[in-house]
């Protein structure tokens, strides 16, 4: 992993305080680590034909606790950003105005 030349790591640290940069280091995952989820819902069979899912550690993840902030690291989605219910009215209702059949 590239060690960034223009970041000063200690100025960033003193200006979050040292307990809240520690925890949001612990979150953090290298290149790799935070790719493997995306490339695992591309290749995988498991996933093959499947959208609409929230995938976390290359496992469907459920709902996250908590309230959502730019600082959230608690793993799931918002309550408001997936609703199957409303998915499915929002896809029917886009299929009739477009004038085609609903084929799910």
């Amino acid at each position: 992993m590239a060690a960034s030349q223009n970041v000063d790591v200690d100025a960033i640290k003193a200006s979050m305080g040292e307990e809240t940069f520690n925890k949001l280091m612990s979150t953090l995952k290298n290149p790799e680590q935070g790719a493997a989820t995306t490339v695992y819902a591309a290749v995988s069979k498991e996933w093959e034909g499947k959208g609409g899912k929230y995938l976390n550690d290359c496992a469907e993840g459920g709902p996250g606790v908590g309230g959502f902030t730019p600082a959230t690291t608690d793993p799931g989605y918002a309550s408001w950003a997936y609703d199957e219910e409303k998915a499915a009215r929002l896809w029917r209702e886009s299929c009739k105005m477009v004038g085609v059949e609903d084929d799910a």
